[in-house]
């Protein structure tokens, strides 16, 4: 007849919201929810009821604590006949803030000026005022070389600076802020007589490889810092290290190298395919981690540059992924479906390959084979047993092999094996839980999932399908009232209702649709509930997650007048945002981040 929501975890000082639903009352009754916390209780909402259905959310403000505790939720409800009294614990902790500290750059000189920003926010990710009590500055020999007192941010922001000395020891320095009763951030920065690189170069290679490519493609070029191509030529050597040393001469030299030389082109790269036979990466005696290493020399001035990387080389050849999985089943609902996609390593869809699945309930085996589309998915569907309690515990692998056993939930484990004399190599498990629910009147609800992205400053439409059998209303109840709540970062920032007309069939199924207004208050992980109580208590409630899109409050915009010019020439930059915005600009000449 009743059910309060609240967020479990609040937050000290904050505004949050208490929602309660009454239904199918006979009686006038009056409710009463208080919080209790610290031997002190604050009533959220006292009220009389008169309606048969009603339905408020109120905001309270949580009490101001330090630190974290927990504290008790006191419903109660009394009528002429109808009682009831309730209690459940909440979480309650005091809001947190975290500091981000930037410099204007990463390296700096002897005599240069050190600007650097103090940033705070709460745990919500909006600017915080903080006070530091100390912020100081050590160099490379942890001596303390400048401090400041009580720095307080403007806005979220405080924004400090100091001059290096002429003779400041080389290395890393340290800026530290000091908070009252919480942990200290830091910051590191350095300080090098540097001399700025003449070109910058980018060496291209997989990210990662499998044991059965045949071929690496490796791509380097090289630019001065005007974008100009460098000339000059390039050594690439390449490298499977043995299995005791990685990146040490000794590994190299018991390892299996490949070396090449090119020059460079017009466009000042060079383009290598490398085969993988000589690596023999099937071998137990050799790591699977190629290392890469490029030297390029300047034509004409011998200048040199030397870089190294690596890549892994995986056994593991692809992956299997269930999407859109419902994680419940139930004897009402006909089937289940998931589009279940096939992958290689690289994420290229497998069209056409085929999958056999076999699902075993109750030492029960059936076995079925699927085949992948062009986009290497396939649609699974778990259909009902006729034991309410079945479970299944279901592995899908490649071409052949299969195992499954009997377990309390329902465990999809989407494995692909080996073809025969294939040991060496393996298909990568994805697993989900679909847990049995039991609804004694055989209803149910189901929301249907999203898969894409929700954009911001839209309305979006989910789809809630229904099962409810009608001989759980009398003949004079006309509609059902389904309650919504939309959660988003642990606060419920929206709630409604969906009333639905009740027809005369024996079982009333289909879908309806609510509307989400996707915005920066749901942004960036939306969760909706949607529930309804039928008149014998029992709860009918789904619930699904949305990503949001990128909601930004504070739009900006920032653009040079021209896109190259020469040196000397005034260049304006134009800025433009939202009103009341606190906007930073930062302006480094691109070789002094290099």
């Amino acid at each position: 007849r009743h059910l309060v929501v609240i967020p479990a975890k609040i937050y000290s000082g904050a505004t949050e919201k208490v929602c309660v639903y009454l239904t199918h009352l006979h009686e006038p009754l009056k409710i009463t929810v208080t919080l209790e916390h610290g031997g002190k209780n604050v009533t959220l909402l006292e009220q009389e009821i008169t309606d048969r259905h009603w339905f408020q959310c109120v905001e309270f403000k949580v009490p101001n604590i330090i630190g974290s505790a927990v504290g008790s939720l006191h419903v109660s409800g009394h009528g002429g006949t109808y009682k009831f009294e309730k209690s459940k614990k909440v979480w309650i902790s005091e809001s947190s803030t975290f500091t981000i500290v930037e410099t204007d750059k990463t390296y700096y000189k002897p005599g240069d000026t050190v600007k650097f920003r103090i940033l705070s926010l709460n745990d919500k990710f909006t600017v915080a005022h903080q006070k530091y009590q100390l912020v100081y500055i050590q160099d490379s020999k942890s001596n303390a070389i400048m401090r400041w007192l009580d720095v307080e941010t403007q806005q979220g922001i405080a924004d400090l600076q100091f001059n290096l000395s002429s003779e400041a020891p080389l290395g890393s320095y340290l800026i530290t802020m000091k908070k009252e009763n919480e942990s200290s951030a830091f910051r590191y920065f350095m300080v090098e007589e540097r001399v700025l690189p003449k070109f910058h170069t980018q060496l291209k290679i997989p990210t990662q490889i499998t044991i059965l490519d045949e071929q690496i493609n490796v791509e380097l070029c090289g630019k001065y810092i005007y974008g100009k191509p460098v000339r000059g030529e390039v050594q690439l050597k390449i490298c499977l290290p043995s299995t005791f040393y990685f990146y040490t001469e000794e590994g190299l030299e018991e390892g299996i190298c490949q070396t090449f030389s090119k020059k460079l082109d017009k466009k000042g790269c060079i383009s290598q395919v490398v085969s993988t036979e000589v690596f023999n990466m099937r071998s137990d005696n050799y790591r699977r981690d190629l290392v890469f290493m490029a030297n390029l020399t300047e034509e004409g001035t011998a200048v040199e540059w030397v870089g190294t990387t690596g890549c892994s080389c995986e056994r593991a050849l692809g992956d299997v992924t269930g999407q859109d999985v419902v994680g419940r089943f139930d004897r009402s609902i006909r089937s289940h479906g998931s589009d279940v996609s096939s992958k290689k390593f690289d994420g290229t869809p497998l069209p056409s390959e085929t999958i056999s699945l076999v699902i075993t309930i109750n030492e029960e085996a059936t076995t079925k084979n699927y085949t992948t589309d062009n986009l290497g998915l396939f649609n699974l569907f778990f259909k009902n047993s006729k034991e309410p309690t079945a479970t299944i515990d279901s592995e899908v692998k490649y071409s052949h092999s299969v195992s499954l056993q009997a377990h309390c939930f329902i465990l999809m484990d989407f494995t692909w094996g080996c073809g025969e004399g294939e040991s060496f190599c393996c298909w990568v498990a994805a697993r989900t839980k679909c847990l049995h629910f039991y609804s004694k009147s055989g209803s149910f609800l189901i929301m249907q999932p999203i898969r894409t992205e929700l954009s911001c400053d839209t309305k979006q439409a989910v789809q809630v399908d229904y099962h409810i059998s009608r001989k759980e209303f009398g003949k004079s109840t006309n509609s059902l009232d389904f309650y919504y709540l939309v959660l988003s970062k642990g606060e419920i920032i929206l709630d409604g209702h969906k009333e639905l007309a009740l027809g005369n069939l024996e079982v009333l199924k289909g879908t309806f649709s609510v509307s989400l207004p996707v915005s920066l208050d749901v942004a960036p992980v939306a969760k909706m509930l949607i529930y309804t109580i039928l008149p014998d208590g029992e709860v009918l409630a789904d619930a699904a997650t949305f990503e949001i899109s990128k909601c930004l409050k504070n739009k900006a915009n920032l653009k040079f007048s021209v896109l190259e010019d020469f040196p000397g020439a005034d260049v304006n930059l134009h800025l433009q945002a939202s009103p009341g915005s606190l906007c930073s600009v930062r302006a480094v000449d691109k070789s002094a981040i290099l």
